[in-house]
């Protein structure tokens, strides 16, 4: 296994947890939810920013792809 599959799996194991509900896609509550359930204390101007940089197309879902 070669670095980037690494990578690749770590990332799909942590968007795997905040799909949780497996909709296909993590809306910024699930960012939030994670965020707390991790006791990381973000502000939503955080959150927001984290969402809006990862959700590249702008429909307020972050999929797989992103």
């Amino acid at each position: 296994m070669n670095l980037i599959q690494v990578y690749d799996d770590k990332i799909l194991k942590v968007y795997k947890r905040l799909d949780q509900p497996r909709l296909g896609g993590v809306k910024i509550a699930d960012l939030a939810e994670f965020a707390s359930d991790h006791n990381l204390e973000l502000t939503i101007d955080a959150l927001n920013y984290l969402f809006n940089y990862f959700d590249i197309d702008e429909d307020g879902i972050i999929t797989r792809e992103e």
